[in-house]
Parts: structure tokens; C-alpha cells; sequence
């Protein structure tokens, strides 16, 4: 048994349908069918129910396609990263980000970029939410990673929403709430709330906005924060409150204090990464195949 078998057997489970995956695999679908046979009899259990009128996984096989497709993905990764330091190749990444949230993932994302590609510069660079993308419309950044933010006046450009956050209510030690694990909406509703500059961080300012109103409250918002450390700032000595997502602890002072909030309204905020579709910089396509990984095994979670 091999990779190949290994690749016939998921066709056939995707597919359910012998002739359909051979025709995916460009083989005939008695070479098919020959492949799968032989394959049960080395495992020593059948993969497949099949008769004239369905294919249909047995309990054994639907375990080993979910082993097989691991192994396979692996596989994959291991030929890619393989043949990326092969070439050995010089270059630069020129990746923008808002400089909070992202510090739960990012350094450990470039450090594995930058051990698997030595020879590639890595320019990192922290920006507000339309100064990243502004930049990337300009050419100043290969790809940011941040909050989704459509700008019409970019059309060739690519947003990926990836992981996603529940937001909680962010309040300094010595607020009413300061003790609570979890809150209720309404004990919150009349506070004063700092949020980000809408100028600079609109899709931000949006997100709080429309999730107190779904919570059933209009926030009393002061839009003053110009960027992420004054926005904690200001919640620490106590001009406010705020929402954010609880990544921010990486970078909040422990005078500060992240509280859930007990409602079925969607708190969940998504973060994206960005970049133009017609950069041709090969040291791109290699970090959105690392970013593919860290997203498929759980590491942009928080």
C-alpha cells in the first residue's frame, strides 16, 4: 500500500461512486476497483459496502478515511515544505498587522516561516485597520492579518475570514464587575464605553455597535482610542468600558479584567487575512500555505 492507494481510497469515499473516482484519479474503474480490493485484503477488513446500487463506507472504513486524509495532508505538507527548501530561494514578506489580537498566533507563525525559509527578509509592520489595508492597496504590504474591512476601490483584492472570537466585556480592577466571571447584558447597558476611532478602525467600532444592539441596548460610545494600547489605557484608569475579544489579555495589563457574557446574541467577531490576488511574490504563496496550516489545526483559535 501507498500514497497513490491511500488517494484512490478517499476519492472513492468522497465520491461514493466507483466510476466517478476513477475518472478523478485517471484510471479505469476496474483499476480502481483492483486498487480498493487489495487494499482490504493487506488491512484485513472490508472498507466498502457495495452492490449494484450504492457504495456505502463500513465502520472500519470510516476511520481509516479520516486517518488516511490526515496522513495525506501531512503528506502534502511534507512535499511542499520540502521543495520550498530545496530552492533555497532569497526574498521578502512584507506582512502588516493591528498589533494586539494577533500576538496569540502571529511570532509564533513567522519564527516557523522564517526556520523553514532562512533566506527570506521578513518586514513586519503595525498599522491601524485602514492604514493595513489602504497599504496593501498601495503595494507597501505582500499580506496583513487583522479585522475583514471590504474597501470598493480594490477589486483584485482577497479577504479570508479565519478564525473567529467571542468578544466579553473588558472592565479595569476596580469596576463594579471587576469580580464577575460572567455577566448579564443589562448589567452593563448604561455604561460608558471607549471604543476604537471610527476613522481608523471602523469595521471595530461596527462590530461593538452591533452586537449591543442585539444584546437589546444602544451603547453610549466615545470614539477616541487612535490605537489598541490607548483604547486598554483608557479602560484601565477607568474612562470606560469595552468589548474585545479575549486574545487581549496577551498584551492588557493585569489591572484589567475580561468577563463573559451570558447571552445568545452572536458575539462572535471574525479575523481575516488579506492580500491582492495578482502578487506574484512566491515568499506570499509560502506564508498563506503556513497560515492554511495553523488554521487547520486549531492554532488562530484562542
Amino acid at each position: 500500500m501507498d500514497i497513490r492507494c491511500l488517494k484512490y481510497f478517499v476519492s472513492v469515499a468522497k465520491h461514493m461512486n466507483f466510476t466517478k473516482a476513477a475518472k478523478e484519479c485517471f484510471i479505469s474503474q476496474t483499476a480502481m476497483s483492483q486498487h480498493i480490493s487489495k487494499m482490504e485484503e493487506e488491512l484485513g477488513f472490508k472498507l466498502f459496502y457495495r452492490n449494484n446500487r450504492r457504495v456505502e463506507l463500513t465502520p472500519g472504513g470510516k476511520v481509516f478515511l479520516e486517518e488516511a486524509t490526515n496522513l495525506l495532508r501531512k503528506f502534502d505538507h511534507a512535499v511542499f515544505w520540502s521543495s520550498v527548501a530545496s530552492m533555497d530561494y532569497t526574498g521578502q514578506l512584507r506582512i502588516g498587522f493591528l498589533s494586539y489580537a494577533e500576538k496569540w498566533f502571529l511570532p509564533e507563525l513567522l519564527r516557523i516561516f522564517h526556520h523553514r525559509n532562512p533566506r527570506v527578509e521578513i518586514v513586519p509592520s503595525r498599522n491601524n485597520l485602514v492604514g493595513l489595508y489602504e497599504g496593501l492597496h498601495a503595494g507597501d504590504f505582500d499580506v496583513i492579518v487583522g479585522y475583514p474591512y471590504e474597501k470598493s476601490d480594490t477589486p483584485n483584492i482577497v479577504i479570508k475570514k479565519c478564525a473567529f472570537h467571542r468578544m466579553c466585556l473588558v472592565v479595569n480592577e476596580e469596576h463594579p464587575l471587576a469580580s464577575e466571571e460572567i455577566v448579564e447584558p443589562q448589567a452593563f447597558a448604561n455604561e460608558r464605553f471607549v471604543v476604537p476611532d471610527g476613522k481608523m478602525f471602523p469595521q471595530i467600532k461596527q462590530e461593538i455597535e452591533s452586537i449591543c444592539f442585539e444584546m437589546g441596548f444602544r451603547p453610549n460610545m466615545v470614539d477616541t482610542a487612535t490605537d489598541m494600547d490607548s483604547l486598554l489605557m483608557m479602560v484601565e484608569i477607568g474612562l470606560g468600558v469595552t468589548l474585545l475579544s479575549p486574545g487581549e489579555r496577551h498584551c492588557a495589563h493585569e489591572h484589567l479584567r475580561f468577563i463573559d457574557i451570558n447571552t445568545e446574541s452572536d458575539l462572535n467577531a471574525f479575523y481575516a487575512v488579506a492580500y491582492l490576488s495578482d502578487n506574484s511574490n512566491p515568499s506570499l504563496q509560502v506564508f498563506l500555505k503556513l497560515f492554511e496550516e495553523f488554521e487547520k489545526e486549531g492554532k488562530l483559535n484562542i
